[in-house]
């Protein structure tokens, strides 16, 4: 079977276990033990991550998310269809890793960043999906002014998590995404185009998971800049 198929069929899978459709509406399986799942009701926050968990469990046959099996301790959490470094990365011998308790890398390039990612069998994150990934993270609980103000390591703060689990998306150190821009013609030079930081950093009193900065140019550096990668 396709691993199209695979999932169309796991798909069908979670819809016949959540509920079945009626003319009247939608009647979920456990309204026994689950009231609200009843249509026209709202569902609660369990019951919603309970719905989530399910679609995510879709994914687990086409690749579940495991870290760079070269790096023990190298940890990724899936966020939907993609899996997403759970720490920010640290480069050790040009290849960047995800493993709880390093320190990041910082005064890192774009250009550097996204090689890291590369050799580690990964890449950086698209901006859409790095917001999506920090969705939930709570900035009062991360390495931020008045939490701190200069770097940490990547697990120093695990109140400041996002609800699929990735950690340090908001302070801390400020992360590159993808996203890149202004090359105006065939003969332009790389240092004239742009990219995209997400998250701020350890000395932003305004970092949140919606503080970006663009028009940053993808060959500089500078303090707190870091990243981490998904595949």
């Amino acid at each position: 079977m396709s691993s199209i198929n695979k999932l169309s069929s796991l798909a069908w899978a979670v819809v016949v276990s959540l509920g079945i459709v009626c003319s009247s509406g939608v009647v979920y399986a456990d309204t026994v033990t689950n009231p609200d799942f009843v249509s026209g009701n709202t569902l609660n926050a369990d019951h919603m991550n309970n719905i989530k968990s399910a679609v995510n469990s879709l994914y687990t046959g086409i690749g579940a998310c495991a870290g760079n099996p070269a790096v023990a301790g190298d940890t990724m959490v899936r966020v939907g269809s993609v899996c997403v470094d759970k720490y920010e990365a640290k480069i050790v011998g040009s290849v960047a890793q995800s493993v709880a308790g390093d320190t990041p890398t910082i005064s890192v390039n774009w250009i550097t960043a996204a090689r890291a990612c590369a050799k580690a069998g990964k890449r950086l994150l698209t901006n859409a999906e790095w917001q999506v990934a920090a969705t939930g993270t709570p900035a009062g609980s991360c390495n931020i002014p008045g939490a701190g103000g200069t770097l940490a390591a990547n697990n120093a703060n695990p109140a400041c998590v996002s609800t699929d689990l990735v950690v340090n998306m908001v302070g801390n150190a400020v992360e590159w995404v993808a996203d890149w821009s202004g090359l105006a013609t065939s003969t332009t030079v790389l240092s004239a185009a742009v990219g995209v930081l997400r998250g701020g950093d350890a000395t932003d009193a305004t970092a949140t998971v919606e503080w970006l900065r663009t028009g940053i140019a993808l060959n500089s550096t500078d303090p707190l800049r870091g990243f981490r990668c998904a595949r």
